[in-house]
């Protein structure tokens, strides 16, 4: 019953991660992001579990949803107080969130992991 958006894979393919859209939206904020659940899913155990639920959708916009390259954190967008965008991720093993944009008046949108 639940409709899974932007599905990302990870990089051994034994997980994917992917957005629910919240049905109810918060009216009070001005964004043009959708509040939404990140959620991973095993694709060898079948377990589900809830990242988090203050993701920010943008529609027809990607990547919104990547690995790193060893699948240790997943990378998104966040909605901050001020309705903009905030580069987040997440520790995938202990669910440690780090907001790593640095303005939260800025908004930071769509990350792309990139080797240096």
């Amino acid at each position: 019953g639940e409709m899974a958006v932007v599905p990302a894979w990870s990089s051994n393919g034994n997980e994917i991660a992917y957005m629910i859209i919240h049905k109810e939206q918060n009216d009070s904020m001005q964004t043009d992001m959708f509040f939404s659940d990140v959620v991973l899913f095993n694709t060898v155990t079948g377990e589900r579990k809830l990242l988090t639920s203050k993701a920010g959708f943008t529609d027809q916009a990607f990547p919104q949803l990547v690995f790193d390259e060893d699948d240790s954190y997943l990378y998104y967008t966040s909605i901050t107080n001020y309705g903009t965008g905030a580069l987040t991720r997440i520790e995938l093993v202990t669910g440690k969130i780090e907001i790593i944009s640095n303005d939260p008046k800025i908004d930071d949108r769509f990350p792309h992991i990139k080797k240096f």
